[in-house]
């Protein structure tokens, strides 16, 4: 068989269905022989190799389509639907790796393929990438990496261990589960400042003019019960509630005015 040549389109669909993302890459090409002429209506045998990492590249993906050219010597495949090799299963495909390749061969007579080039994935499908995060909605802890193995106990949390991620006891003593009984209130008798539900209770110092009533700046307070209007005045003794004599004055200051105003 001769040496062909393929002129290649490679469409990358990077958009997102809105019912679900599709599962394969469109690819077309001209299909021209070893002179540049292309070759109509001829059926052909296509290969295509998806390669992880630097070159040469770890084999991710392989599968093979038979294909045939229109007047125009055209074609047009989708890469994720052609006959696959294996277990290999293009939805599987982890697009988050880093370098990604894909070689396209041609088939020979005999079986064997003649690879036509290795071109970079420069723009990782993005499509295949989100599906691949919507997967992890339904990751297990076995599919994990750095997870020790081991059967997991009720209430046990994921801790690392300097080489991997163990099940472990979580270190948080709250062994009676009960978010209510950590709400407590606070209350005052006298000098006693107490926390409900056994949170104990604390003496405030009643020496102070702050804490005591009965008392201001260190001077005793009249145990005198007050009257509407009344001041608190000092008797040289003790603070004792009294009137106002500067309002009654005000009051007979305001009546002399008025008076002598009115005649």
């Amino acid at each position: 068989m001769k040496t062909t040549i393929l002129t290649i389109l490679l469409s990358l669909m990077l958009g997102m269905g809105y019912a679900q993302v599709p599962e394969a890459i469109n690819y077309q090409a001209v299909y021209r022989n070893s002179a540049g002429d292309i070759q109509p209506n001829a059926n052909i045998i296509v290969r295509f190799t998806i390669l992880e990492g630097t070159l040469p590249g770890t084999q991710v993906y392989q599968e093979t389509h038979n294909a045939a050219t229109n007047n125009l010597g055209l074609f047009t495949l989708e890469i994720g639907r052609g006959l696959t090799v294996g277990n290999d299963s293009f939805d599987s495909i982890d697009w988050t790796g880093g370098l990604m390749f894909i070689d396209v061969e041609l088939g020979n007579i005999g079986g064997s393929f003649t690879s036509i080039g290795i071109t970079q994935l420069l723009t990782v499908p993005y499509s295949f990438y989100a599906n691949t995060a919507g997967k992890a909605i339904n990751t297990r802890v076995g599919d994990l990496v750095d997870v020790q193995g081991g059967t997991v106990q009720t209430g046990q949390v994921l801790r690392w261990n300097g080489f991997s991620w163990a099940y472990s006891d979580d270190e948080v003593n709250d062994a009676d589960s009960d978010p209510s009984n950590e709400i407590q209130a606070l209350s005052i008798n006298g000098a006693d400042l107490s926390l409900s539900n056994g949170g104990g209770t604390a003496s405030i110092p009643n020496n102070s003019a702050l804490w005591n009533a009965d008392r201001l700046q260190g001077n005793a307070v009249s145990s005198q019960a007050p009257q509407v209007g009344q001041i608190l005045r000092w008797d040289g003794t003790s603070w004792k509630p009294e009137e106002d004599s500067s309002s009654g004055e005000a009051k007979r200051i305001k009546s002399l005015l008025y008076t002598i105003d009115g005649f």
